[in-house]
């Protein structure tokens, strides 16, 4: 009789932790608000127009900041007569400098060579919040910006 409790009691110890974990996992994976949201409208590249291999910095104006997290960031230049993606920079990590009631977040990069006269910008940010994410990364797209290279 002694036996046959205390094989219960292990047994609903190990259903409490099955349960207090598939809990744990749940929280992580419905976890899916971004760190911030990027304001497409306000942010710009500078310069505008900027020249073929330039250093350009993208203001992004941010309309809210909820968190910090770590992560990777892929940029993507599109030409905008064709709507095709023409370059890919490597990947990078995210910035971590940013804090709750930030408005602002630039970012500089060289321009990649042989850009077309009209090219679109955008980012896919892969962020890493919690464990679970570090599998499957949190994606956040930011909005399309559109600027102008000059060409020689």
């Amino acid at each position: 009789m002694r036996y046959r409790i205390k094989h219960q009691l292990y047994a609903i110890a190990w259903l409490l932790n099955i349960a207090a974990l598939g809990a744990w996992l749940a929280v992580m994976a419905l976890d899916n608000e971004p760190p911030y949201v990027y304001d497409g409208v306000h942010s710009v590249i500078i310069p505008d127009p900027a020249p073929q291999g330039a250093m350009v910095t993208v203001d992004w104006r941010i309309l809210k900041i909820s968190r910090v997290c770590p992560g990777q960031i892929q940029r993507f230049f599109t030409n905008k007569d064709t709507a095709e993606i023409v370059v890919t920079l490597d990947t990078t990590e995210v910035s971590r400098a940013v804090r709750p009631g930030d408005q602002h977040l630039a970012r500089a990069f060289v321009l990649p060579p042989n850009l077309p006269p009209n090219v679109g910008y955008f980012a896919e940010v892969r962020f890493q919040c919690n464990i679970l994410q570090h599998l499957f990364p949190l994606r956040v797209s930011t909005p399309e910006l559109t600027f102008h290279v000059q060409q020689h």
